[in-house]
């Protein structure tokens, strides 16, 4: 029975033990979890005001679809009643007035399904942006909860592990813990950007690399001379805003790809989204097969994602070529590209994987 009692009260001496162990070992767990949340909440907030913004270009966009598209239709009733007109001529003249009045309905027809297929795009965009903009409500809302019931239990471990019979117990040798060596995550290599010399230029025009990272930013030398329209002196530069904690441990990669996210945030969030500017359409063409209207945020910051396959691709924007190399690995990922247009003569071309921004 002794020996019982005595090996009863071992396995339970032995269980505090273990149990204190774990506790000190779950301490340090809990707090580097806590700090991954904390950088995965200060992400999730930056996307959230990406969208947001995103969102507000496109309620100007659809007022002014809509707009476009009214009249778009006046235009072909017009054009319609004038075939109605040639048709009911009888002069001399009723062929060369058919003939004219067909050629305008065919246009005015074209303008129309033009700007129905315009607003139809906008609004899908802006459903897709919309669901988008709750789900990362609800991670928000998620992470919140896990960050506090988290910094609680790191609190409490701490609490547990300071206390008198604990660190009494601590006092007596016990083996080392052998941490598990937690996965790399594999980050998107670099992007190769290279710009060409503009469309109405004769000499080749090297692009400057504003960075030496693997999201790529281009600032060509113009040879073209457009003729913009006026605007308002341009905005300085916001100021950056402190990081969030941790961030130092991010890759070099992820620490670009989220400073231009968040200087583009800065500029653009309280900006006037139907002010006038200098273009009032910009598109950005995919190797001369598609064509994407980039979406104006503001502050003369144009802004679009779209997917990519491996291998080489020309952008061509305003008369300027980028040319991006997309390795292998990275087929089929969606890219950010931001475009910033405050110096016309000089504009800056930011371009990067969007999952740098997980």
């Amino acid at each position: 029975m002794n020996y019982q009692r005595l090996a009863i009260s071992f396995s339970l001496c032995l269980s505090i033990f273990v149990s204190f162990c774990s506790w000190a070992e779950t301490s340090a767990q809990a707090a580097v979890t806590l700090e991954r949340l904390e950088t995965t909440l200060a992400t999730k907030q930056d996307a959230l005001e990406t969208v947001e913004n995103r969102l507000q270009s496109y309620e100007a966009k659809t007022e002014d679809a809509q707009t476009q598209l009214q009249k778009a239709r006046e235009d072909y009733a017009e054009a319609q009643s004038r075939m109605e007109d040639a048709k009911a001529a009888t002069d001399e003249g009723k062929e060369r007035q058919m003939d004219i009045a067909q050629r305008r309905l065919e246009l005015a027809e074209r303008g129309l399904q033009s700007r129905e297929s315009r607003l139809e795009r906008i609004t899908s965009k802006t459903d897709e942006l919309t669901e988008e903009m709750s789900k990362i409500n609800n991670d928000i809302s998620g992470l919140k909860k896990k960050i506090s019931e988290q910094s609680e239990r790191v609190s409490i471990l701490k609490e547990q592990e300071t206390s008198p019979s604990k660190v009494a117990a601590a006092a007596t040798p016990r083996p080392t813990p052998v941490p598990t060596a937690e996965p790399t995550p594999v980050e998107p290599a670099a992007i190769e950007v290279e710009e060409e010399a503009p469309l109405a230029a004769a000499p080749a025009v090297a692009a400057t690399l504003a960075t030496p990272v693997p999201a790529a930013v281009a600032t060509p030398k113009p040879t073209a001379k457009p003729t913009p329209k006026p605007v308002p002196a341009l905005a300085a530069t916001p100021k950056p805003t402190p990081e969030p904690q941790k961030l130092e441990t991010l890759s070099p990669q992820k620490r670009y790809a989220r400073a231009q996210m968040k200087r583009l945030n800065e500029l653009t969030k309280n900006a006037d989204k139907s002010e006038d500017r200098r273009y009032s359409e910009l598109l950005v063409e995919i190797d001369r097969d598609e064509v994407l209207e980039l979406e104006y945020l503001g502050a003369e910051q144009f802004y679009a994602e779209f997917p990519l396959s491996e291998g080489r691709h020309k952008l061509s924007i305003n008369l300027r070529q980028y040319k991006v190399g997309i390795p292998d690995d990275q087929g089929g990922d969606t890219f950010v590209l931001i475009y910033d247009t405050r110096d016309h003569r000089n504009p800056k071309f930011v371009f990067f994987n969007k999952k740098l921004l997980d």
